[in-house]
């Protein structure tokens, strides 16, 4: 699955791959969030942020 993970990150940075972010939630609205996708009211990715960057290097 690693090396899935890591393609995938190579193709999204060469621009391959365009995933359609839909929605950002705060993590604090996660409730509301989870209630919109199980409505289907969100069209593409929803993205929950935590305040955290993430980097390829994390392990």
């Amino acid at each position: 699955m690693k090396e899935q993970v890591e393609s995938l990150d190579r193709m999204i940075a060469a621009g391959v791959v365009d995933p359609y972010v839909g929605a950002r939630f705060d993590f604090e609205d996660l409730p509301g969030a989870l209630d919109r996708l199980d409505r289907s009211e969100i069209e593409g990715k929803a993205v929950v942020l935590t305040g955290q960057q993430i980097s390829p290097e994390s392990p």
